[in-house]
């Protein structure tokens, strides 16, 4: 099996330095993205390996998520809607995030978002993703954002703040406010 020179990297602890070096060599070669993808896929990847894949993948440039992490959106969806995930989803969730909405959305998705918005034993990054992704998937459909208004508006007050500034946001429907300064 084809193995850069920085994928011994992934199975130590990482530093964004070392992410942003692995994203350097990865961007010369489409061999090296698909096996970083292969990695997050492959549920017998090891836990540590297949998140820092991951995280490598989230900083990856655009133009090369478009080419080489989209065809694959599905699976990734498949993989952290699964059971078995071995790490927290939030970083799964902001690659998905990064990439084009289908004509055809996932369902499943939203679903997953909405039934863990409240759910307290996500990480709070998690659970900002899942408002994040539910509000983009809601925006289209009136009664889907009405839904996704009434869950947020059951979440109690005092949420840590990347949950406020998510729900914040998605209240407003994406509109950007403008804020004046004295």
């Amino acid at each position: 099996m084809y193995q850069p020179e920085w994928a011994k990297l992934l199975e130590g602890r990482m530093a964004k330095s070392t992410v942003e070096h692995i994203v350097r060599s990865a961007s010369r070669h489409a061999d090296d993205i698909s096996l970083l993808c292969r990695m997050v896929l492959d549920e017998h990847t090891e836990p540590r390996q297949a998140m820092y894949a991951t995280w490598v993948l989230t900083h990856v440039s655009q133009p090369d998520k478009l080419q080489h992490v989209a065809p694959l959106r599905d699976a990734f969806i498949d993989r952290v809607l699964a059971p078995n995930l071995p790490f927290r989803p939030g970083l799964l969730l902001t690659l998905i995030y990064d990439l084009p909405e289908p004509s055809e959305p996932r369902m499943d998705l939203l679903d997953y978002c909405l039934a863990n918005i409240a759910n307290e034993h996500m990480h709070d990054s998690c659970r900002a993703m899942f408002i994040k992704l539910a509000a983009r998937k809601c925006r289209p459909y009136p009664e889907l954002t009405a839904e996704l208004h009434a869950i947020l508006n059951l979440l109690p007050p005092g949420q840590p703040p990347c949950i406020e500034c998510a729900k914040r946001k998605a209240m407003q429907g994406g509109r950007k406010t403008k804020r004046s300064h004295p």
